[in-house]
């Protein structure tokens, strides 16, 4: 599900743009701006011109709240039946691969190159929580029998353990780093992250790779992986990005056009919540 990815780009796009200043007026007059803060008191967003935030806010939202709409629609009559009806060897093989992107894409553009300032750690866990949901072919951190790590556990419980233990590692040095990310991308705790990031992409590409694509006999229990992965993870991962992309069109589009801080804050946690659920959908 490619698109995922790019309504991802667009919502961080969203940060920098209608979620930051957004005015070229310069007689602007300082009682207009809304300085927006976290609770550490770092200043989150500064809006120069509240009524050209919220038409700028609206607009790109109502785009993004019409891509999570197609892509589901997408998901449920086509893309879904499209992994249950070609050979389950490749439908595996391509949940491995997404993963392994999907750590690349961890590794070498959103912990060094975050492009939102509202990016944290967090969305960085959150795309490896999506790597381990499909391993796992669960949503709660179990490892479901009809799953990846289940088949690999059986075949080659070393294995198993070790990408366990890597995806551990990789998200506690993520949690790691000192925030705002965007200021901390270069540092020493941003650095082992990428490196534990490295090496399980590694781990999933010279061994789990592998060994998938030379298993014989198996087709039974990797078309029950496959349909756990689409019933059991994807459905219910995309259905939650859409509800959440629902909540953030109706919080954008009931701003007044001259918000308060209240307001602005409301759709600040509308669009967070919905990163996060789009960040749960990046590896497939």
């Amino acid at each position: 599900m490619k698109n995922w990815k790019l309504f991802g780009v667009a919502l961080a796009a969203c940060a920098m743009g209608a979620f930051t200043s957004c005015s070229d007026d310069k007689n602007d007059s300082p009682e207009e701006s809304i300085t927006i803060k976290d609770e550490n008191g770092n200043i989150q967003l500064t809006i120069k011109n509240p009524e050209k935030w919220v038409a700028a806010a609206k607009s790109v939202v109502a785009d993004l709240h019409e891509d999570a709409t197609e892509e589901l629609q997408e998901w449920m009559t086509e893309e879904s039946i499209k992994i249950k009806t070609q050979a389950a060897s490749v439908t595996v093989n391509e949940m491995i691969d997404d993963c392994i992107d999907e750590v690349d894409d961890v590794a070498t553009e959103k912990i060094p190159s975050p492009l939102a300032i509202l990016t944290t750690g967090d969305d960085c866990v959150a795309n490896l929580g999506s790597v381990r949901n499909v391993l796992l072919g669960s949503l709660d951190g179990t490892v479901n029998e009809a799953s990846i790590m289940a088949l690999t556990a059986s075949k080659n419980p070393q294995l198993a353990q070790k990408i366990s233990t890597e995806l551990a590692d990789a998200v506690a040095k993520i949690q790691a780093i000192p925030q705002p990310l965007k200021q901390n991308a270069n540092s020493t705790e941003a650095k082992a992250a990428i490196a534990a990031c490295k090496t399980l992409q590694t781990t999933l590409s010279r061994e789990l790779q592998p060994m998938f694509r030379q298993l014989q006999g198996d087709d039974a229990a990797l078309k029950a992986i496959v349909t756990q992965y689409a019933d059991g993870v994807v459905t219910p991962s995309v259905n939650d990005a859409k509800t959440a992309a629902d909540e953030l069109l109706i919080a954008v589009n009931t701003l007044p056009s001259q918000p308060t801080e209240q307001h602005i804050q409301s759709v600040i946690a509308a669009y967070i919540k919905a990163r996060a659920a789009l960040d749960l959908c990046a590896a497939f």
